[in-house]
Parts: C-alpha cells; structure tokens; sequence
C-alpha cells in the first residue's frame, strides 16, 4: 500500500510540474514549433464545395478535387496551383474520382454529387480520361449521382 501511494504521489508530482503554461492564455500553450504558422487556404479556389479527393500512389505532388458544382481540379505541385480539368464536359457536379491502380493517367469520374442534401445537381454519368485529364471520354450515360 505505501509503494502505490508514494508512485501516485510522485507521478502526479512530476505531472503537476510538467504543466507549466497557463491553460487560460492559449500563446503559452501553443508548441513553438507552430508559433510562426499562418493560416491560409488551401485547395482550388471553386464554388461550393469539394466533395472527393483522390491522390497518385507513389506521387507526393498529384492530387484531384471534385466539387459539388465546379467541376474537377488537379494540382501537380502538392496543392499550391490547381487547374480545372473537366471544363469541355457538360458536367459541373462531380460525385466521385478514381485513379487507377494500374495506370496513373488513367482517371474514371462520376457525375452528379452524391451526398445527400436539398440542392444536388444531377450528372450525366461516368466519363473517362486515360492522359491524366487532358480530354475526357463518356463512357456511361445516365442522368443520376453517382458517388
């Protein structure tokens, strides 16, 4: 019983002298590694919202965004610049984005957001690009979300 109540006193002694900062002034209480972080946005400057994103395996600087109403986007430099990539398509609503595993040029898009809400936009099926979003082709036509 002593041995338990003397390593209680001691772990809750060197915890209580661990906390040095004052909860109450979050400036003491942010790690220094953070303390010149800035805030800024990130990401495609679209409407609405993006709803999917999908990456490249083993490429750290490709990324894609699909948005609820502004089409899809890519970035090649980690998500500094983006570039809509969908724009011939009639498509505007994007519900789903996938890369294929065995060809990273190769990209399957549905249309239509698909999460459940009021104000969705219908698409017009699954397009298709196999150069990594340059052109598209329809290779499903059905007026639905698909996600």
């Amino acid at each position: 019983m002593y041995v338990r109540s003397l390593v209680s006193t001691v772990c809750l002694s060197l915890l209580l002298l661990s906390v040095q900062a004052d909860p109450f002034n979050p400036k003491e209480t942010e790690p220094k590694l953070f303390k010149n972080l800035q805030f800024r946005n990130i990401g495609p400057a679209a409407g609405g919202r993006v709803c999917r994103v999908a990456g490249v395996p083993g490429d750290a600087l490709t990324y894609y965004a699909a948005t609820a109403s502004g089409g899809l986007w890519k970035s090649s430099d980690g998500g500094l610049r983006w570039q809509s990539i969908m724009d011939e398509t009639e498509s505007f609503s994007i519900g789903s984005i996938a890369v294929a595993a065995s060809n990273p040029n190769v990209l399957y898009v549905g249309t239509g957001e698909a999460n459940i809400r009021g104000n969705v936009c219908s698409g017009d099926g699954i397009f298709k690009s196999v150069d990594a979003g340059r052109t598209w082709k329809q290779v499903w036509k059905q007026k639905a979300q698909i996600g």
